[in-house]
């Protein structure tokens, strides 16, 4: 959707000012500092577009623009002085309903593929009763709030139409709420789809499962990117390790590293995302609580940690990657990867990366998505038949 608002703030009862609202941008005249300490941060403004809809906006922080010329459009224009904001998210929705808010709908054209289930034919709320269509997927907990996700639609009467993840909560969303679980929708759909950006069409804030406005959230969703059908995992069956997944997210457990947003940046491979994977790689031993002490110095070395990670899943690791490819042996790998890990960290640039770099990067992505469903508590067993559905499935 655009992410194009133009319109009024409401500042007091006598008191409007205008605004306009670009792409995560917020612009106000000279005068908004009159009457408004711009050195705030994280403020919530209130007001109304210029399509009577009402607006609601989560700003980071501001800045003052000074005035002069500038070349748009070939064109030497004068800009006034003016109000900067970056808006973190915005909500804009029916005139009444935003204090209502009892739910968010998560729209995507490929939410079938994740949720393994597709429905179709004429069903509604009155004929589907008892084919128990909505019921809970998932729970989890963040700052003290429980929240819960199920299958929804876009469109529910007179019969369901647009399949979307619906997420409730105990209480009404108030706009922190809103960014929050945007975050952990966001990175559950990166990491079922193992893309920086996966798709994700919508946002739709929803009273009694009707859509009364929707969610915009920072600048960088307003590209609106042409996916083609991408591969991704289905938690159809996962149970309790959905759960498990939601919290380890919303408590900043799951490290996403650098994901690629698509196919052309999965061949990219720089100094940054080569340290981030092994660093994620790092961040799933620790949070597993797999250690391995030095006999000499009783030190956990990284080198040893990977070797005894790779070793003891070698044969379930093998199931998605042939360690052979990269010509040597699991202790070799284990603290090429541990020195490249320090060289780079410590911004020691004469060790360059390996020739088979991208075979290296593909194998610690592999085994990081591996533990991490380790982490989530499915069995080796499991784990090494979902790592594959990435790769191939479509």
């Amino acid at each position: 959707m655009e992410y194009k608002f133009k319109g009024k703030l409401c500042l007091s009862d006598e008191r409007n000012v205008a605004f306009k609202l670009i792409n995560g941008k917020l612009l106000l005249p000279q005068n908004f500092n009159l009457f408004f300490n711009i050195d705030s941060r994280n403020v919530i403004l209130v007001g109304v577009t210029d399509k009577d809809e009402e607006i609601h906006i989560l700003v980071d922080y501001f800045w003052f623009c000074e005035g002069g010329f500038e070349v748009r459009n070939n064109e030497e224009v004068f800009v006034a002085r003016h109000v900067e904001g970056f808006v973190s998210v915005c909500a804009v929705v029916k005139p009444g309903t935003f204090n209502t808010i009892d739910s968010i709908g998560f729209y995507s054209h490929q939410i079938e593929k994740i949720t393994g289930q597709r429905i179709t034919g004429y069903l509604n709320d009155e004929n589907s009763s008892g084919m128990n269509i909505k019921k809970s997927l998932a729970k989890y907990v963040q700052e003290g709030h429980e929240y819960y996700m199920s299958i929804g639609f876009v469109e529910n009467y007179p019969y369901y139409g647009g399949q979307l993840l619906e997420l409730k909560s105990d209480r009404v969303f108030d706009i922190g709420m809103m960014k929050e679980t945007y975050r952990v929708i966001k990175n559950l759909l990166r990491f079922m789809y193992q893309k920086g950006r996966p798709p994700l069409n919508e946002v739709f804030l929803r009273v009694n499962e009707r859509n009364v406005g929707h969610l915009f959230v920072e600048s960088l969703e307003a590209k609106n990117d042409v996916l083609l059908p991408v591969e991704c995992l289905t938690f159809l069956g996962w149970g309790k390790r959905l759960d498990n997944l939601l919290n380890l997210i919303a408590s900043h457990k799951l490290y996403l590293r650098h994901l690629p947003i698509n196919e052309e940046d999965e061949t990219v491979i720089t100094y940054g995302r080569f340290l981030m994977a092994i660093i994620g790689l790092e961040n799933c031993l620790d949070c597993l609580k797999w250690y391995m002490k030095d006999d000499k110095n009783g030190e956990n070395k990284l080198s040893n940690r990977i070797y005894k990670a790779i070793k003891d899943n070698e044969k379930e690791i093998s199931n998605f990657f042939n360690i052979s490819v990269l010509g040597k042996d699991v202790e070799i790998i284990s603290k090429d990867l541990a020195k490249y890990r320090n060289k780079i960290a410590h911004g020691d640039l004469k060790y360059e990366l390996p020739n088979n770099c991208g075979y290296y990067l593909q194998f610690v992505s592999l085994v990081i998505l591996y533990l991490q469903l380790l982490e989530i508590e499915f069995t080796p067993e499991e784990a090494k038949d979902i790592v594959p559905q990435i790769m191939f499935a479509k």
